[in-house]
Parts: C-alpha cells; structure tokens; sequence
C-alpha cells in the first residue's frame, strides 16, 4: 500500500511541477541592467556618456602624472630612490614590455573606444540629446584614436562593437587609417550642431562638456600631426575668433580650484568639493604633487600665509636646466618663473623651513605650479584627505591653442601672424616679445608653458625626432638636495649614479611597446620596432 501511495504522490509531483508557468523561471536577475531594455532613454543616453568623462578624467591626471615625467625638464621625484619605480622607469626611459603604467593606460583608450562604440550603435537618433550624446561619442573615440596613433603608431583599429571573434585584431595596415578616422569623428561632432558653444568668454557652465570649440582645437592638434598646416590655421582660428576663450592675466589661478570653470579652459574634468565622497569626486592630485611636508619640511615661521596644502610624497620635481631655461626668456620676474617654482633658500627666508630629511630627485628648486592650495585640498576631512584635491584640471588651455596657431601658421608660411600668438603668450607670461619666430622658439615655449601638464611634451619630442637630442642621456646621475645633518647651514647638491646600464632615450622609444600581456593574448599583434 505504501509503495502504491509513493507512486502515487511522485506522479502528482511530476504533474504539478509540469503545470507551473514557464514564466515564472525567467526572472530577471536583480541589481543588472539588462542591454536588451538598456539604451532606451535620454536619462541613460546620459549616463552613458559619463562614462566618457569618467575616463577622460583619469586619463587627464594619467597623463600628466605618469606621461609628463617623459621630459628632460621633470624629475620623477619621490622620498627615496625606487620610491615610485614605474614613474623612475619612465623619467630614465627604462621602462619594459612589462611596465604597469603603460598597460593600464593603452587598456583605458581601449574602454573609451567601446564605451564610444556601444553609444554609437545601440541609441537611436530620436532625440536632441542622444544626438548631443553621440557627438560626444565620437569626440571621445577621435581623442583616444588621437593618443593610440601617436603613442602606439599602429596598434589595432576598432571602429565598431567586436565580435568574439573579432578579439585577435592585427595591427592597423597604417597610421593613415587612424588620421582618417579620427578626422572624421571630429568633423562629424562639429558639423552635427550638437555640441554647444559657450555662451560668452566667462560662461562657467557650458564648457563643463564638449564644446564645438574643443573639437575645433583637437582637430587642429591633428592636423598638426599630420603636417597640414593650412587646414590646422584654419580650424585654430576658428577658435580664436569664436571669442569664448582667453588667457587669465594671474597664473596662479591656473590648476586650482579658484581657477575651475575660466575662460582659458577649453575643457577640464571636474573635481567636486563632496566631503562625503572625496576619494571619489575628488582627484589623487595631492598624493602625487604635494611636497614631502608632513615629513620633512617643518615650517617654524608664518604658517598662517603658507598657501599651500600639508602632505604629499614629493613627486614630480623642476630640473634646474629647465629652471635656468625659463630664466634666459622670461628672467625672474616672469610670471612663469615666480608661479611655477621655489627655492629651499626663500622657503628657509620666508617660513623659517627646516628639513628632517634630505630631498631626492631635487636642486634646490621645488614647483609650485600644480601644488594644491589650502583651498584645493581635503586634508581637513580625514587622516588621508590631504591625498585629494577637488581642484579642476584642465586637458587643454587657449594658451596651447595660440602656440598650436603660431606653430600652424609659422610652418604655412604666415610668420606675421605666427609672431603675433606667439607674443600673447609671451605678454601675459610678462616676458620679452619678439619680431621673428622660429620653431625652435615655439617648441622651446611650449616646453615652458606646458610644463607638467600632460604628455604633450612627450608627444612634441615625437613628432619633430628630438629624443636623442634632449633626453639621449637622460638622468645618468640623480640629484639628492641635502640638506640635514652638517649640511644643515649650507645645502649641498649630491650626485649618485641611477644604477642601471640601459637609459636614456633610443630610437625604439619614438613609439611605446605593447605589453607583453597583450603580446600573448593576441598572437596577431606586431611588437614595435626595438621592443
């Protein structure tokens, strides 16, 4: 009987388990958002793009922080020596196919691009602001092809959504494939009437995403590149005569949060004051270019008119060439020369300073172009607020603009009016104008006003081949300010040898290498030459 009554209930089980509703097994899961339901809204379209500028954001202090020691005039800095070993590779051009910094950032340029791609092809065109969203999309896509080409040469193209299959792309044929892409997303952008232009040269809110203005300027970076200086003037002009841009007459605006939103940015990514959040909206800034203060500066004098923010690990130091450098334009009561640096002796003079320790990678100089103010920083907050600031940071001034236009219109055979955005520069930065330029005028100017910024220094020794010339041997030797112990009354420059047999700049660094993680998960891929 019992065994009649178990069959009897495994049938009803059978039965009851077949008759419940199929639907109620495709359940959602939860906290996911589905791509098939996704890219529907504006509010997502939106969304989307903050991405974008999410990346765009990491990619400004990126590129500044880690690509802009590849410089003759940058001291990786740092407490001791192999403090920061990355950023050393880079400094002495040591680096390998193994090197962090590089892979991470070739991987984001690739994630901006997808992100760009799966905006381009999964929001329709039905509305003002996907159409705003996908110009953005596509500046975004010209900007990250922009730094792969040059940094990379011919790295893979990627013009749409990969497949799986598609996983393993070969190098591109030529760079060509990269100017004409990146010609025609940024054309694309500017003649879709969808990125706005600023209301007026002190508008501080429009400028907050991609304006026409900025693509402009991308555009004639390009074409730069590309040795088209008639079409670089052209789209540069433009720019300058839109009349929405201009230079702050007080640098030490520049780079600080009492300069967010000014009529020199022609595009910056934003650093919120969120006291909730400041490791978020916030940005690293003070970790990487704050003094060595908490440690090894004490100031015994006058600490209510310090300006600047406590704490930092004392990276990226002025060399003295380029101290000396911008001495011989501007002398020392240029603008630039009083905003981007101090010395130990007017620190000791002014703040009664005294040192714990000696400072490595320093001349005695110490910048304080990107030194966060007590107004830029979070060290109020917590333990380890004084590592974030909430100061903007520009990715492009008006300033690079003129020297873009200048280095255009000079190479076009324009010289008058070369002359004449060179000498803007030189105005507001208080030193002597000229009546002829050269290119070697330019470039040295732009090494002066750019300093620190971005890789675009980098970028400068790549196009016009001064590798060899300007960072052929660069920092065989590294400097120690010392300035503890006997040395106390009278510092003392020390000089130590890096240690290593392979440094300074060789023809393979013109291009970076491919990581050898890339390497060996993409056997279609071509290592550059050297690497």
């Amino acid at each position: 009987m019992k065994k009649i009554f178990h069959i009897i209930l495994c049938c009803g089980l059978v039965a009851f388990m077949s008759s419940c509703n199929s639907d109620l097994l495709d359940i959602e899961q939860r906290g996911v958002l589905s791509e098939s339901s996704y890219f529907q809204t504006d509010d997502e379209a939106v969304s989307s793009v903050a991405t974008l500028y999410s990346l765009w954001k990491a990619e400004a202090f990126d590129g500044a922080r880690n690509l802009g020691v590849l410089s003759p005039d940058i001291y990786n800095g740092g407490g001791i020596r192999n403090d920061n070993v990355a950023g050393e590779q880079l400094n002495e051009f040591r680096y390998t196919t193994e090197h962090t910094q590089l892979s991470s950032y070739f991987k984001r340029l690739y994630t901006m691009i997808y992100n760009a791609n799966m905006i381009l092809e999964r929001y329709s065109d039905d509305s003002d602001e996907k159409l705003r969203v996908k110009a953005e999309a596509k500046f975004f896509r010209a900007f990250a092809n922009f730094m792969l080409v040059t940094l990379w040469g011919t790295p893979y193209y990627v013009d749409h959504v990969l497949a799986p299959s598609e996983y393993q792309l070969p190098n591109a044929e030529s760079p060509d494939i990269f100017w004409t892409a990146i010609e025609k997303d940024l054309n694309d952008a500017i003649n879709s009437g969808q990125l706005p232009s600023k209301k007026d040269i002190d508008d501080p809110t429009t400028g907050l995403r991609i304006t026409k203005e900025c693509a402009l300027a991308y555009l004639g970076k390009a074409y730069l590149w590309e040795k088209k200086y008639t079409e670089a003037a052209k789209v540069l002009q433009q720019v300058i005569d839109s009349q929405k841009y201009g230079l702050v007459d007080d640098l030490s605006l520049l780079f600080h949060s009492a300069g967010d939103h000014c009529r020199e940015y022609l595009a910056e990514s934003e650093s919120l004051n969120d006291a909730n959040n400041f490791n978020r909206q916030g940005n690293f800034s003070g970790y990487y270019w704050g003094w060595k203060t908490s440690n090894s500066i004490v100031l015994t004098k006058n600490k209510e008119n310090w300006p600047y923010a406590i704490g930092g690990y004392g990276f990226i130091n002025p060399t003295l060439s380029f101290v000396n450098l911008v001495k011989s334009v501007e002398g020392e009561n240029g603008k630039r020369f009083k905003n981007y640096f101090v010395t130990w002796d007017y620190m000791v003079e002014e703040y009664g300073a005294t040192a714990t320790r000696n400072h490595f990678y320093n001349e005695g100089w110490f910048e304080t172009k990107l030194l966060l103010k007590k107004e830029d920083n979070f060290s109020y907050l917590s333990a380890s607020g004084w590592m974030y600031g909430h100061q903007n940071f520009p990715h492009m001034r008006y300033a690079e603009v003129l020297l873009m236009a200048a280095e255009a219109y000079l190479q076009g055979g324009d010289s008058g009016k070369a002359v004449k955005y060179f000498n803007e520069i030189r105005t507001r930065a208080a030193a002597p104008t000229v009546s002829t330029v050269t290119l070697d005028d330019i470039l040295v100017e732009r090494r002066i006003e750019l300093w620190g910024e971005s890789p675009v220094i980098f970028q400068d020794i790549q196009r016009y081949r001064l590798g060899e010339t300007l960072c052929g041997n660069q920092f065989v030797k590294y400097p120690v300010y010392t300035l503890i112990g006997d040395y106390a009354s009278h510092p003392e420059i020390i000089w130590y040898d890096n240690g290593f047999e392979e440094f300074g700049f060789k023809e393979k660094h013109y291009l970076f290498p491919y990581s050898s993680a890339e390497m060996r998960s993409n056997p279609n891929l071509k290592q550059n030459p050297g690497w």
